[in-house]
């Protein structure tokens, strides 16, 4: 291969290179004209070594995933300048994750995902530049500490995963980020489209800003210890797909402005702690709603109430709905995950039922006193 000096472009995705050993770097090093490098679910193991030099000057793309690098982050990785886009996800990284990730020039992808045994503290971290970041994964690892006002400078990030497996985010969400005038926009992160933090021990209120974040399509807070009210501000999200503020601590009710979030198509927030009445203006747009996961409400619409919605999945743990079976539920006809568990249903299963169950994979009707 080392006669390939001309060479721009390597894909060797899902090949078995087991008995390649550690050579490999020392071989793909001398292929200075080297611009993507595509080794995912190769059988790779053991550390990754560092060349004796690093030739690596036109590097712009590093794929090693679905691999079984035992072994720290390849620190001689942040001096290749050239650098666009790192996927090192699903390894068995171990160590600091190093700070210099966000000072490299160029890169606009990172994913670190799945390796469970990166360490570091993610204020720190996310206090460095990343000039051009557009997609961070740091999913499922062992960072700690809170998430600072400065993130809001990364103009260009459009993802954002810190779903970490030792809910060591911690701290509350800060009350106001940085960046309206750094990245010349009236809203913070403008390109925000999906912010993953769910997981965590974050506490606090929900910050306002949240519902500026005018392309946010998908946000997961769940299993946190957020507390205080939903606040209306983010009904403003208009373009929001998936909502998911469960398990969290958050009390009062569901704002009825919910209702107006048309692309929504998975909401979740059930919460102990939530209570309250849902009418019918709670669902008035929401027409792409698929998913729907709700506790503790009860339901108020009238006896004729057809929704705007077709959901696949209705989750709704101690929610008000008897005596009787909804008949508003004889539309829900793409239905395959279905609970009503104590949800003060005291009749029989009406005929119509058996008439939306034909998809069903799971239905849930414990804690009822269903006759018949």
């Amino acid at each position: 291969m080392t006669s390939l000096v001309s060479l721009k472009h390597l894909s060797a995705n899902n090949v078995n290179l087991s008995m390649v050993g550690s050579q490999w770097i020392e071989v793909l090093n001398k292929l200075p004209m080297l611009i993507e490098l595509h080794l995912d679910d190769c059988n790779l193991f053991g550390s990754i070594p560092s060349p004796s030099f690093v030739n690596f000057t036109s590097l712009s793309v590093i794929v090693i995933s679905f691999n079984g690098f035992n072994s720290t982050f390849p620190e001689w990785l942040l001096n290749v300048s050239s650098l666009v886009s790192i996927d090192m996800s699903w390894n068995i990284l171990h160590g600091r994750i190093p700070l210099g990730l966000g000072e490299i020039p160029n890169l606009q992808y990172l994913d670190l995902s799945w390796n469970y045994h990166i360490e570091g503290n993610i204020s720190q971290l996310l206090r460095k530049s990343w000039k051009k970041i557009e997609f961070l994964n740091l999913r499922k690892n062992d960072l700690h500490g809170s998430i600072p006002s400065s993130i809001g400078n990364f103009c260009n990030l459009q993802y954002l995963d810190l779903d970490l497996i030792d809910n060591n985010l911690n701290g509350s969400l800060p009350d106001i980020i940085n960046g309206t005038e750094t990245c010349n926009s009236k809203s913070p992160l403008p390109n925000l489209r999906e912010l993953y933090l769910d997981y965590n021990q974050l506490m606090g209120k929900l910050p306002n800003w949240l519902g500026e974040l005018k392309n946010l399509r998908g946000l997961d807070l769940s299993h946190n210890k957020l507390e205080g009210p939903i606040p209306t501000s983010l009904c403003k999200m208009q373009r929001m797909e998936s909502l998911s503020l469960g398990w969290n601590e958050l009390n009062g009710s569901l704002p009825n402005c919910i209702g107006q979030l048309s692309q929504l198509k998975e909401l979740s927030v059930y919460s102990k702690q939530l209570s309250g009445t849902l009418s019918e203006q709670h669902f008035l747009k929401l027409s792409n709603l698929e998913s729907l996961d709700l506790d503790n409400f009860r339901l108020n619409v009238s006896s004729n109430w057809v929704p705007p919605f077709k959901l696949r999945s209705l989750y709704m743990f101690s929610c008000h709905i008897g005596p009787a079976f909804s008949a508003w539920l004889q539309s829900q006809k793409n239905l395959q995950y279905l609970s009503l568990s104590n949800a003060s249903i005291s009749s029989s299963i009406p005929n119509w039922f058996w008439n939306i169950s034909s998809n069903l994979v799971v239905l849930i009707l414990s804690d009822n006193q269903l006759q018949g």
